[in-house]
């Protein structure tokens, strides 16, 4: 891969940036970008996630060279404030965009963004300064892939209902850590969401029982499901996802009311494969499963 100013093109139409530093610790790969952004004006996608010493005026000045940009990665990027974030509105095409761990990110940003790009694909994950109101703004783009984990110091279930109202297409969705949602969200989800796939709920302490059987109605080609940590999950829970025919993967470590018929229930699941869970339980389930 040849470099353009610390951004390696690791392919036709990809450009991932090269983080380095010099004999200082001072950034170096960005020193120069905006006399030559031009050189990736081509480039759909841009990476340039893991780069905690790129400024805002350096991404912008590349930012200004790729107009026809449909996916980008500033993930990590923790300098990053709402200048860097407003500006990426100039990209109409992007369909996806990963600001995880971007923690100056505000819902101003974001709102002003989803006036002007059509998302499918959003990744605000760790993000602690989001509200409701960020997320009803991207939601309203009807996204296919939703990731708002560790955003849970001020999203509420109004957030996730939006969510369900606004992307019935939704097919991945990550909420670990949103600890005030609760089974009204959820519920909501498995109403309108017909076509989810990979669910975590991890430590979303809130769900009870209620949730889980809603989902494993509702959304019954689901192949990935976290729920470790629900504390308040029994083995009504777990009967109910052994319905699932297309379940692959599981994790339920930290469910603690859990008990031995869970897994003997699980244990009749024939597409699941991995299972997330404390020795003691896993053993039962192979010894249930060799028995079946």
């Amino acid at each position: 891969a040849r470099s353009v100013f610390g951004f390696g093109v690791v392919s036709q139409g990809s450009v991932r940036m090269a983080s380095s530093r010099s004999a200082k610790g001072e950034s170096k790969g960005v020193y120069g970008v905006s006399k030559r952004s031009k050189e990736i004006t081509a480039t759909a996608s841009l990476d340039v996630s893991d780069s905690p010493l790129i400024t805002d005026e350096s991404f912008k000045a590349v930012l200004a060279g790729c107009a026809s940009l449909t996916s980008l990665s500033i993930a990590g990027c923790s300098q990053l404030t709402d200048d860097s974030i407003k500006a990426i509105s100039g990209c109409a095409l992007l369909t996806s965009l990963d600001v995880s761990g971007c923690g100056l990110v505000s819902d101003e940003a974001l709102q002003t963004i989803a006036k002007v790009c059509v998302l499918t694909s959003v990744n605000v994950s760790g993000c602690r300064n989001l509200t409701d109101e960020a997320i009803k703004a991207i939601a309203s783009c009807s996204l296919r892939s939703l990731n708002v984990a560790y955003c849970g110091n001020f999203l509420t279930d109004e957030s996730i209902k939006a969510v369900a109202a606004s992307c019935p297409s939704l097919t991945s969705l990550n909420v670990a850590d949103c600890k005030f949602l609760t089974d009204e969200s959820i519920k909501a989800i498995a109403t309108s969401c017909g076509s989810l796939n990979s669910l975590d709920v991890s430590r979303c302490k809130n769900l009870t029982d209620e949730s889980i059987k809603a989902l494993a109605a509702g959304c019954t080609s689901l192949t990935f499901l976290n729920v470790r940590n629900c504390e308040k999950l029994t083995d009504e829970a777990m009967k109910a996802v052994a319905t699932l025919t297309e379940l692959t993967s599981l994790r339920i470590f930290g469910c603690r009311k859990l008990t031995d018929e869970s897994i003997k229930a699980l244990a009749g699941c024939a597409t699941l494969t991995t299972l997330d869970t404390t020795n003691t339980l896993r053993q039962i389930f192979k010894a249930s499963r060799s028995v079946a």
